[in-house]
């Protein structure tokens, strides 16, 4: 590397760590308190947010390629098919934990989820190109709304509380939910996309916050 390039180094950031989400704070900054986001005077290219480290990614398995299921993601989860229930965990986090436009998720997308794999090559995990002809409306507004969550995602496993998640293609194992990049002038991160977390979406994750006395900090965006 030669002495004048500095060196790259990808930091993931997701909605669930910032008090606000970053698209909010974008559309209606006028509303939002100045002291938790501000953008860089001068000649910085940067935004500062407020936030805090939650987890760190312990596992990571390979990217959902056209709304497709890798086996590995049913093993990460834990779910030995065809002698138990898909776990709850699991089929909550494929569609982002809602239903159709954003609304409360449908109850029987465990079961639409059990029928298509069953349907589906085991070896190769869910294959969704064939199920998504079938005239199954319940199956095929489960896979709509999967495959538009999961494209180019991976499915992980959090270090500390084991929650299962969904992030950008990028995403490492080993990752912060911050990843610092060193510079001469300090630090700074560059936001990688929204992330889904089980159970630590809807504002839980302040009340895990509280609990863990977990430490708010300045983050520089660029």
């Amino acid at each position: 590397m030669s002495s004048t390039r500095k060196p790259r180094l990808y930091g993931l950031i997701r909605k669930w760590i910032v008090r606000r989400r970053l698209q909010r704070i974008l559309s209606a900054w006028r509303n939002v308190d100045s002291k938790e986001w501000r953008f860089g005077e001068g000649n910085e290219k940067s935004l500062f947010v407020t936030g805090f480290v939650l987890d760190k990614i312990g596992l990571a398995e390979n990217n959902s390629l056209n709304g497709e299921i890798p086996a590995d993601w049913f093993k990460l989860a834990g779910w030995e098919i065809g002698r138990q229930n898909v776990p709850e965990s699991l089929w909550r986090t494929l569609v982002a934990d809602r239903g159709p436009d954003g609304k409360n998720t449908k109850v029987y997308y465990a079961k639409a989820l059990e029928f298509a794999v069953k349907y589906s090559t085991p070896e190769n995990g869910l294959e969704t190109a064939d199920l998504s002809k079938r005239q199954n409306p319940i199956l095929v507004e489960f896979l709509d709304r999967m495959k538009a969550v999961v494209y180019n995602r991976k499915l992980f496993k959090s270090e500390r509380d084991n929650c299962l998640g969904l992030a950008p293609k990028r995403a490492k194992e080993g990752d912060f939910v911050l990843r610092q990049f060193t510079h001469t002038d300090g630090y700074h991160y560059q936001f990688m996309g929204e992330c889904y977390v089980h159970t630590m979406m809807d504002g839980k994750a302040i009340d895990v916050q509280e609990l863990k006395d977990l430490k708010t900090v300045m983050f520089e965006l660029r």
